[in-house]
């Protein structure tokens, strides 16, 4: 072996789930081997306690209870003075706290009647002579415990490919402390650099994060005059808003609700889709005249916009804020609202916006753009002749969403032709909206947004296509001027700038140092009017052959952003097929 170095793990901390369940935060440090072939191995542990309130989540166990009927039917009979909004969100808040009351009685904990159920059947089995009638009377009941307990547990661990009545009740029990446990934050990094593993201190780090990202950095002058010089066609028409702005009917209202989800994550509120609909016929009538209200009064109850941001880590090790994904958590009333209104708009998404763009439109595929673009790069490595070089730039927008300035957007909305009453609506979502963060299954913090949109917001996805429409016209408008030049593969082929993929683009453009300066320029406005910021760690540029390394690694410097290798890429797919195609798509089999 000689001098060779050999590490192999020869140790290992082990424990049972139940110590996981007590010790969520337990963790194994490593410390260096200075002195010794051995590193010794530190078992930190941190028993966690619960310091708030156990948060109200709609159980589906309950749907059948008759006691749940008769308490809904109580508060819905109770006379509420004030605006349908403000009736239905007050009765929401009287029964929230009837059922918590009526929960923490613990007459619904199912594991408990399992046990008991099991232990009394076993009682009657030891007498003589044995009650058959009752023991099959008090097996119906742990049957219907049984199959209440799985409901229990499928509804926590959300998993929905499984169906229930297979007594999956220890799987749906895995997947929930897998998923807890994976979730789970032990610690954050503040701005100084130091560890903080008390919870008011990471939620303290995390709803000082959002907040900052969510407010506006700068009022941007004469934002409506320079929006409406960009070359966005007026492609909404009247007969398109009059059917955006249509009547609402309480028929629309009702198989919007049945269409949704009913074992969401747990939202502010506490009521999920399975509430609503398995109480329709008596809160029915409430939940269609208070979207209803929203239509007709372009005005919406506060409370029912409150989100909370749950974060998701990206890396199996979560030491900075920037490593959790937030995902909006929004209430059910209200998505019901922006559901009705992405569906009308989804509708006619294909005509408003322009050919460049395949992400959240029906009846296009972005698998179109991934071609197009496989297309360019091809081209783009066979150009080994000529003068003229060419580049294409992967441009990856920083917190995409999170980012999007709300006058930018309406200016959009506005020259493209959506009318006020449609635009007021949009308006009145976006400003109604208010945040908690939560952090380990606990909300903390409130602040209020002045821009950005909601990972978790039906309509989010189609307000952001629209706002990639302003950057689209700022690519055109540069080609108008000769700034920007675009690739042609064929002299018969159209000549290609850009292609979008929902918050990732592709640019084509000529390999030269005036274009990159005059790139770099359209990116800059676009961030000034938008709040979109290229993500430059995540971005790459790719050059034609017949532009040498020297000059490659020039323009690469210009732009700021890296050289993408042959094998690399975008979207679960290679930017570029070698020679090698074995080479090319290896990671597949590496990965299935």
């Amino acid at each position: 072996m000689g001098d060779a170095c050999i590490r192999a793990r020869l140790d290992r901390a082990v424990c049972s789930q139940s110590w996981m369940d007590t010790y969520p935060e337990t963790l194994v440090k490593h410390f260096t081997d200075q002195g010794s072939d051995h590193r010794a191995l530190l078992l930190a542990d941190k028993p966690y306690v619960r310091t708030s309130r156990p948060l109200f989540r709609f159980d589906a166990r309950w749907v059948d209870n008759p006691e749940v009927r008769a308490m809904v039917n109580y508060v819905w009979q109770e006379e509420i003075q004030g605006t349908p909004m403000f009736r239905l969100w007050e009765r929401l808040k009287k029964l929230r706290h009837l059922l918590y009351d009526w929960s923490r009685a613990g007459t619904t904990n199912s594991l408990r009647n399992i046990k008991m159920l099991q232990a009394e059947i076993e009682r009657i089995k030891s007498i003589h002579p044995v009650h058959w009638d009752e023991i099959r009377t008090l097996e119906m009941e742990l049957s219907r415990q049984l199959e209440a307990e799985e409901v229990f547990w499928q509804q926590k661990s959300r998993v929905k490919w499984l169906k229930k009545g297979d007594q999956n009740s220890s799987y749906f029990h895995t997947v929930t402390r897998a998923r807890r446990k994976r979730n789970f934050v032990a610690g954050l990094r503040n701005e100084e650099g130091e560890w903080v593993t008390e919870e008011t201190g990471k939620t303290s780090i995390a709803t000082n994060f959002y907040q900052t990202l969510f407010t506006s950095e700068t009022q941007v002058p004469n934002m409506t005059e320079r929006v409406a010089n960009l070359p966005i066609a007026r492609t909404v028409t009247p007969q398109m808003n009059a059917q955006l702005t249509t009547e609402v009917l309480p028929s629309e209202v009702r198989s919007t609700v049945f269409s949704m989800g009913s074992k969401q994550a747990p939202r502010p509120d506490g009521f999920t889709g399975k509430f609503f609909k398995a109480f329709w016929d008596i809160v029915g009538t409430s939940v269609v005249e208070a979207v209803i209200s929203f239509f007709t009064s372009s005005r919406l109850l506060r409370s029912f916009n409150h989100t909370w941001l749950t974060l998701i880590p990206k890396v199996e090790s979560v030491e900075t804020i920037r490593q959790l994904r937030p995902i909006s958590l929004c209430q059910f009333v209200y998505k019901v609202i922006t559901k009705i209104m992405a569906e009308r708009l989804a509708s006619m998404l294909p005509r408003i916006v322009s050919e460049g763009q395949n992400g959240f439109i029906r009846g296009r595929l972005i698998i179109d753009n991934i071609i197009i673009g496989h297309e360019l790069m091809h081209y783009l490595k066979i150009k080994t002749q000529g003068k003229k070089g060419y580049m294409a730039l992967k441009v990856d927008m920083e917190k995409a969403y999170d980012r999007v300035e709300w006058p930018f957007l309406l200016a959009v909305l506005d020259k493209m032709g959506f009318s006020s009453v449609w635009q007021g609506w949009i308006h009145e979502c976006l400003r109604s909206s208010s945040f908690s963060v939560l952090m380990n299954g606990t909300p903390s913090g409130f602040f209020t947004a002045s821009r950005g949109l909601r990972q978790g917001d039906p309509l989010s996805p189609l307000l952001f296509v629209l706002c990639t429409e302003g950057f689209a016209a700022l690519l055109r408008q540069a080609i108008t001027e000769k700034k920007l030049e675009g690739v042609k593969v064929a002299p018969r082929a159209p000549r290609i700038s850009h292609l979008f993929f929902a918050d990732d683009s592709y640019l084509f453009l000529h390999g030269s140092l005036q274009e990159c300066e005059n790139l770099i320029e359209v990116l800059n406005e676009y961030e000034e009017l938008s709040g979109q910021r290229v993500n430059l760690d995540k971005s790459a540029v790719c050059f034609s052959k017949n532009i040498s390394t020297p000059d490659q690694e020039f323009l690469a410097s210009i732009l700021g952003v890296g050289a993408v290798a042959v094998h690399d890429k975008y979207l679960g797919l290679p930017t570029l097929v070698a020679r090698s195609k074995t080479a090319t798509f290896r990671y597949l089999e590496e990965n299935f």
